[in-house]
């Protein structure tokens, strides 16, 4: 006699008929069959699974039915350019008598095609020997000239059409450092653009007590700020002897400088990174 239901599987059986009757089917059969119902709902849940972790996997792996479009695009760049003309930059001034000094005019022009506007700047080489004959430090090396600069014996000036100038009556920087940043010495007082200086004269010939004081030329002036493209400006430059200067037919001062146009609000000595 065969149950219906999940025993009937049984039936079938010979092994499951041969076990003990004492349960009719049997104790042993009815816990096989039901081990055998238990794995069989399993391996049909873990098959599912497997099934679903291949959906996921191909939807992951495939970009699906989207629209897409594109443009193509590229990124190019070239540089600009800053253009300056000058005149009247090499100056000679002979025949210079103590107390009388000289000037001439620099020309300069941010030519048209550059593509910024510019700083200006009269620019001396602070390394130099004829920087260091000419204001240098007393105590410094300048190549193969060592001690100091004109001092007392002559004066120098500066002026621009924008109203930036520098002006001093000893020419003699106190320590390297002054050559490119801004200090104080007593009524001299220069700026970071190198502007400034002192107008006070000596008033007497005792070094000590009645000399100007110190304040050499810095070695970038600024002479223009901000000029643009295609417009013209102008500065100028003057140089004398002073009454401590008494030899005759001599080569006072014979110094290079360079007029140099830099971005705005970048100085002609910045380093380059």
């Amino acid at each position: 006699m065969c149950l219906a239901g999940w025993f009937a599987d049984a039936c079938s059986d010979p092994a499951a008929q041969s076990v003990a009757p004492e349960w009719g089917w049997g104790s042993v059969t009815k816990e096989r069959y039901m081990n055998k119902g238990k794995i069989a709902r399993l391996a049909g849940f873990v098959g599912a699974l497997g099934i679903s972790g291949a959906l996921v996997a191909m939807a992951s792996s495939t970009t699906g039915a989207y629209f897409t479009d594109e443009v193509g695009g590229n990124l190019s760049g070239t540089s600009g350019v800053l253009d300056i003309t000058a005149s009247g930059q090499n100056i000679n001034f002979t025949g210079l008598n103590p107390g009388s000094d000289k000037d001439q005019t620099i020309n300069f022009r941010v030519k048209g095609n550059s593509t910024t506007s510019a700083d200006v700047w009269l620019v001396f080489d602070k390394e130099s020997p004829a920087y260091g004959q000419f204001t240098g430090v007393k105590t410094t090396s300048y190549g193969w000239y060592t001690g100091g600069g004109l001092g007392g014996y002559g004066h120098f000036k500066v002026t621009s059409a924008q109203g930036m100038s520098f002006e001093s009556y000893n020419l003699q920087l106190q320590q390297d450092s002054a050559a490119t940043n801004a200090y104080n010495n007593g009524t001299c007082h220069v700026h970071a653009n190198g502007t400034g200086g002192d107008t006070h004269k000596a008033t007497g010939p005792d070094n000590a007590t009645q000399a100007a004081p110190e304040c050499g030329v810095p070695a970038a002036i600024q002479i223009g700020s901000n000029i643009a493209a295609g417009t013209s400006s102008w500065a100028k430059v003057s140089f004398g002897l002073t009454g401590k200067a008494t030899d005759q037919n001599k080569v006072m001062v014979d110094v290079p400088f360079k007029v140099v146009a830099t971005q705005p609000g970048i100085r002609p000595d910045a380093a380059n990174f």
